[in-house]
């Protein structure tokens, strides 16, 4: 953590305001999120900054400290909004833990990036994907990316549709 700060800090001096954390993991270790907040305190930083963060195990309190230390958006791949879909693949969240955090984003003043994938096997129906997109405006997000899936070789997803004959 002090040395992703010290990084910052040397960018600051440089003339850098703005910064992006692109780890897809960002905030998988609660107290990791935590100690580089505080650390950001301590040091009186201030710059803004963003990044891609898992609905699982998120809480008031750590959105909370990401927002005083200068978050304004936080990208979420949400890919669907069915608890069935979501246990399918396997994000360890529900729907009503989706609705939570993005309530409190709005609260604090983070905005929200919200990736969705449409066309998943477990979408049998038009209305399948309609309840998918229903969700995805009810939670409100600021932004939202919603694309087609598509399975890639060498994933278990992919290997599933060559088994039924849907792709070579």
């Amino acid at each position: 953590t002090k040395n992703v700060v010290d990084e910052i800090e040397d960018c600051i001096s440089q003339g850098y305001t703005d910064f992006f954390f692109a780890e897809d993991t960002f905030n998988i270790n609660k107290k990791k999120v935590m100690d580089f907040c505080n650390e950001v305190k301590k040091r009186r930083l201030e710059f803004s900054w963003c990044c891609k963060a898992r609905i699982h195990g998120l809480d008031f309190e750590t959105l909370d400290n990401m927002a005083e230390t200068g978050c304004y958006l936080i990208n979420f791949g949400v890919e669907t909004g069915t608890d069935r879909g979501l246990k399918l693949l396997q994000k360890g969240t529900t729907t009503e833990e989706i609705r939570q955090v993005f309530t409190w984003c709005r609260k604090l003043k983070i905005k929200t990036f919200a990736y969705f994938i449409i066309g998943h096997p477990f979408e049998k129906s038009k209305k399948d994907i309609m309840d998918n997109i229903d969700f995805l405006i009810s939670i409100e997000p600021d932004y939202c990316n919603i694309n087609l899936l598509n399975p890639i070789p060498c994933t278990e997803l992919f290997d599933e549709g060559v088994q039924k004959g849907l792709l070579t």
